[in-house]
């Protein structure tokens, strides 16, 4: 399967990445993230994006998985 950048994978891709531990749900929004911040200064499409809570729920998130894991 030919890799793509993760911002533009569906979710069920993102999903099926996560479980084969080729990408982690965290990965994912930072690259939702960093797409952001490279077009918005042109597009001016979003008014505020709360990275940092995105992150930080995609880490705790992540936390419960792996413990859910053991």
């Amino acid at each position: 399967m030919p890799t793509r950048d993760l911002h533009y994978c569906e979710l069920v891709e993102i999903g099926q990445r996560d479980s084969e531990a080729r990408a982690a749900p965290v990965e994912a929004t930072q690259a939702q993230l960093d797409r952001i911040a490279h077009l918005d200064g042109q597009l001016k499409s979003c008014a505020y994006v709360m990275a940092s809570s995105a992150l930080e729920r995609e880490r705790t998130t992540a936390g419960r998985k792996s413990q859910r894991a053991r």
